[in-house]
């Protein structure tokens, strides 16, 4: 089993980079030969895995807005995460 996934990762890399490396040569030819195409496969390729977000702007502004206050419970909170990872150092 060890010698069939040690065997099959390296496949996945190269078959992935193989694939990757043959769509931005796709690009690259039809950025000015055929627009069209060439738009219509990079929104395809950008587009995959987007989520909508489970979280209200209104919600997000007011989390922003405390991540950045210094008087905030969560600045403090992060900062002091922050300092105790930097103590490794």
């Amino acid at each position: 089993m060890e010698n069939a996934r040690s065997q099959y990762k390296p496949l996945i890399r190269q078959t992935r980079y193989t694939y990757n490396v043959s769509q931005t040569r796709k690009l690259e030819d039809m950025r000015y030969k055929n627009a069209k195409e060439y738009w219509s496969l990079l929104t395809s390729t950008t587009c995959q895995g987007t989520i909508e977000p489970n979280i209200s702007t209104q919600r997000f502004a007011e989390y922003f807005r405390a991540v950045n206050d210094p008087q905030s419970t969560i600045f403090f909170n992060q900062m002091k995460m922050y300092l105790v990872s930097m103590k490794g150092f």
